[in-house]
Order: structure tokens, then C-alpha cells, then sequence
């Protein structure tokens, strides 16, 4: 019972009523309408653990303590792990990945904290519910399990004694002592050929050190710890490295593999935009800077959060459509944004007796410079009606419309094919630009889901859950099955920059999902 049992109602279940053949779960606004229509049928039990007042306090004052707690042991694993970068650089990603794991959990904590006082019960729990739970059972459960973990942590990344580094570096200075020794005797006899070989034998160690330090300096850069600039030298790895491996395993995740073109332009877009909901107001979120600008656009109308955009190359978007959910209004217009100077936007006309697909259609398509429009959603329901648009010709094309209704819609390029993906179907519609039809993948039975692509693959959020592809194929395999965004809908298109996707849910907040570790990171609000 973990929605209310009403007809179409998707609300937590509050309720329960003992119903001659079997309880049922109700939320707190259909549970009267239950009654109503089927009778009373005896006491109504609660469907919730209650938080007191006290305990939310004692909790929330508990993640505050954690998180200057995990402050200091990330400054004390730091100073520990820059020792022995090289040898203990596993340990230090598994114990950055416990923290920020920890982290997420006590700020989502904090945040259900303020605006909620019950659990409702479940078969299982999210990991924010159960330490909610186990603190309520024992008051000091978060200090006293991170009390617990730091020795262990601290352990993993201390891996040789002050002792152990002396012997190690006396060890050192002796052998180097002597090979200051031989090369003087060896220059003595030959000077001038000496003097070359240790120069080439110089040029060669630098080559050696500066690909090992930005191999590892990437690696730590990419997992949040904190290095120093002189350890990331991109230009030099671009020009002179070519394509180069990380192979020591991580826990575990796959071998880390950077080619070459994890450097290309294509990973340098930056920007989200969207409106707010019937206003002039355009927000552009620089997503690795996590920088939110909010700019009144002079434009003739408001426009609206729900409505179809699509990312184009040079830091422009298109904004399509729209969802007045006021008015029931649904506007049939395409602008187009410039990130570096929104006012000078262009508004581009066409035939709207010809145009399909229109309201709240989400994240649009874009292929050889045209945008494609797959379905929607106004108050009417969802639509099958689909277009194209070219930016060139600014001429409308009507598409075969999708095989069943489908709103809240994200699409991405898979060469010359379209792939989409929405709210209601629990297929994947992929269209072929070529062949003008729909093949439909995979199964992704539940609501709030959407689509983006990373290293060859394709990544699909359903809910709570993240599936990926293998590289070159639809087979979908489960890589994450709580990622803490189950419920909300996408507000803008998803881009990638380095080694992350960004995107912006109905929340108003900003996420990050990272490519290796499959980790979703709550960024901030907007």
C-alpha cells in the first residue's frame, strides 16, 4: 500500500480502513469519499509513525553535529591521504563517497524535517526514513555511528607510520647519494655526452610524473576531493598524452577509462534555462559554477515553466510552446535564447494551424538543425501529435504521430534516430528520422521518467530509480535503486559537463548524477 487506493489517486496513504475483505490505504482528502461511497466499516488506524516536536529537534540538532563531525574528519582524511596518494587512493573514494552519501542523507533529513512531522509506514524504508526511525529508537544513533566509522576511515587511509616513511626516505637519500656519486664520475670522463643524457633522462622523468599526477589528480579532482591547480594540466594531456587509462579498480566500480575525447567541445556545454511560471522572468543556471541569474527578458507575454525546450549549439536554447495551467491557455510560439546575451532573443513565426504537439511537451529533440516536438500535455490529457520544425527554413512538418499518448516528455539523438520517453508509457518511443516510424525498448512501468545519454550509453531515471545501456545496445541494467528523486518531473533539458549530467526537477532544485559512481548529488535550490 504505498499509494492511496482511490481511483487515479497517486497521494501517500494516510489511512487505513478495515475493509470486510481487506484493509485499505486512503490519503487524508479521499478517505471521507471512501466512506461516503462505501460505508463505514470501523475505527481508521493511522498509516504514519509520528515525529514529536522534541525529536524532530533532537534529530535535527543531531545532522547539524553530524555535519561539522564529517567536516573534520574530511579535513583529518585529507591531511592522512596526502602521504600516500598513490597507494591509498581506493581507500580515500570509498571513505569521500561514505561522507558525501552521509551528507546528502542528514540534508534531506533537515529539509523533510521542516516541512513534515510523520513517516508513513512501508515494507521498506529509504535510508533517510530509517535513520530517521533508528534515531527516534536510540537518540545519539547518528553522532554514535559516526563516532564509530571515523576510526575506521581514519585506519583505511593512514597506511604507513611516520616510522615507516623516515626508514623509507633515509632509503631514498642513500640511494640517490650514490647515483650522485656514479653520474659525477661519469660526467667527469665525458662532460658533453653526459650532459645531454641527463637532460633527455630529465625530460623523460618529467613526462612520467606529470601524466601520473594528472592521471591521479583528475581521479581525486572528479570524486570531490580538494587538490591543488598545479596537479590538473589538461592542455598537456590534450597535446602530448593522446588518449591514456586509469586502471586501478575502485571498489566496486569498472576501470576508469578518459579517452581522448573526454576533452572534446562537445562536453563544454554549461547552461540550463527556464521560466518562471507566467512571468518574464528567464533563469540561467551555469551548472558546474551552481550559479543561478535571474533576468526579466523584454518580451511581449509571460511564458511558462511547462512548456518544450531543446539545447542548440554556441550556448542557445529554444523554448516552445507552454502550459498557462491559470487560464488553460496553450500558446503555439518558438524563441530562441542566447545564454551570453538573453535579451537579444529571436521569436520565430510560423503557420500555427499547421503545428502538432504543443503545452507542456518537455525536452524536445534537435537533429540536423531541426527540433522535433513528440506529443504533450494540456488539461485536455496527453497528445500522440508530433512535429518537426526547421530552424533554417522555419517551415512546420507533421510526424507520424506516437504509438500512444505521452506528456512530460524528454528526447535525446542516438545518430540519425530520435529517442523519447515520458510520464505515462512505459516504453522508450525511438524514431528514425530515415524510415519516418517508431520502434519501441525496455520496460519502465513507473511515472516520472526521463532520458539522457553519457559515454555511449543511454541512462534512464524512473523515479527512484536509474538504468543504463551497454555501449551500443538497448539492454537496460539497474545501476542505482535509490537515488533520492522519485516524484518530480524535468523543468528544463539535461547536459552534460566532464564527468556529470546536470538537470533541474519541478522541486526547483539542481542535481548532479555522476557517470561513474552512478551517484545523484542534490546541488541547491533555484
Amino acid at each position: 500500500m504505498e499509494t492511496c487506493e482511490y481511483i487515479h489517486c497517486k497521494n501517500e496513504p494516510v489511512y487505513i480502513c478495515p475493509c470486510p475483505t481487506k484493509d485499505s490505504a486512503f490519503c487524508a482528502d479521499h478517505i471521507k469519499s471512501h466512506v461516503r461511497e462505501q460505508g463505514y466499516h470501523g475505527k481508521v488506524s493511522d498509516n504514519f509513525i509520528g515525529i514529536s516536536e522534541g525529536e524532530k529537534v533532537n534529530i535535527a540538532l543531531q545532522c547539524e553535529a553530524g555535519l561539522i563531525e564529517l567536516k573534520k574528519i574530511k579535513e583529518k582524511i585529507s591531511l592522512e591521504a596526502n602521504k600516500a596518494m598513490k597507494i591509498i587512493i581506493e581507500a580515500t573514494v570509498s571513505n569521500y563517497e561514505y561522507i558525501k552519501y552521509e551528507e546528502d542523507i542528514f540534508k534531506e533529513i533537515l529539509e523533510f524535517l521542516s516541512i513534515n512531522n510523520k513517516i508513513i509506514k512501508r515494507k521498506e524504508y529509504s535510508p533517510k526514513d530509517q535513520k530517521i526511525i533508528d534515531s527516534m529508537k536510540n537518540p545519539q544513533h547518528i553522532l554514535d555511528t559516526l563516532k564509530s566509522k571515523e576510526k575506521d576511515m581514519i585506519a583505511k587511509v593512514n597506511y604507513k607510520s611516520d616510522e615507516d616513511i623516515n626508514i623509507i626516505i633515509r632509503n631514498c637519500s642513500d640511494k640517490i647519494e650514490e647515483m650522485k656519486q656514479e653520474m659525477k664520475q661519469e660526467i667527469e670522463k665525458k662532460n658533453s655526452d653526459m650532459t645531454e643524457k641527463l637532460e633527455n633522462y630529465k625530460k623523460s622523468a618529467i613526462t612520467c610524473i606529470e601524466h601520473y599526477i594528472n592521471q591521479i589528480g583528475l581521479l581525486i579532482n572528479n570524486f570531490g576531493i580538494k587538490v591543488s591547480p598545479e596537479y590538473i594540466n589538461d592542455e598537456f594531456i590534450r597535446e602530448n598524452m593522446g588518449e591514456f587509462n586509469i586502471s586501478e579498480k575502485l571498489n566496486n566500480y569498472k576501470t576508469l577509462n578518459f579517452p581522448k575525447h573526454f576533452y572534446d567541445e562537445t562536453y563544454k556545454s554549461r547552461y540550463l534555462g527556464f521560466f518562471d511560471d507566467k512571468t518574464k522572468v528567464f533563469n540561467i543556471v551555469d551548472c558546474p559554477e551552481e550559479r543561478l541569474s535571474k533576468i526579466d527578458i523584454n518580451i511581449e507575454t509571460p511564458l511558462w515553466t511547462w512548456a518544450g525546450w531543446c539545447e542548440l549549439p554556441d550556448n542557445r536554447m529554444i523554448y516552445y510552446s507552454g502550459h498557462d495551467t491559470i487560464n488553460n491557455i496553450y500558446p503555439i510560439t518558438i524563441y530562441e535564447f542566447n545564454f551570453e546575451s538573453p535579451q537579444n532573443f529571436i521569436t520565430l513565426e510560423i503557420d500555427k494551424s499547421k503545428v502538432k504537439g504543443k503545452g507542456y511537451t518537455g525536452s524536445l529533440g534537435y537533429y540536423n538543425n531541426c527540433f522535433y516536438s513528440f506529443g504533450g500535455y494540456t488539461l485536455a490529457g496527453y497528445l500522440k501529435d508530433s512535429g518537426m520544425f526547421d530552424l533554417q527554413t522555419k517551415e512546420w512538418s507533421d510526424l507520424e504521430p506516437l504509438p500512444e499518448v505521452c506528456g512530460h516528455n524528454s528526447c535525446i539523438t542516438v545518430t540519425d534516430k530520435l529517442a523519447v520517453i515520458g510520464y505515462n508509457p512505459t516504453k522508450i518511443f525511438i524514431y528514425d528520422t530515415i524510415k519516418k516510424n517508431y520502434e519501441s525498448q525496455g520496460n519502465f512501468p513507473l511515472a516520472h521518467k526521463f532520458i539522457a545519454k553519457g559515454d555511449s550509453k543511454i541512462i534512464i531515471f524512473e523515479n527512484n530509480k536509474i538504468h543504463e545501456t551497454k555501449e551500443g545496445e538497448y539492454n537496460f541494467i539497474q545501476v542505482n535503486g535509490n537515488s533520492g528523486i522519485s516524484g518530480c518531473a524535468l523543468i528544463s533539458y539535461v547536459i552534460r559537463y566532464k564527468l556529470y549530467l546536470y538537470f533541474a526537477l519541478q522541486n526547483r532544485r539542481l542535481y548532479k548524477f555522476n557517470l561513474i559512481t552512478k551517484i545523484v548529488q542534490d546541488l541547491k535550490a533555484l
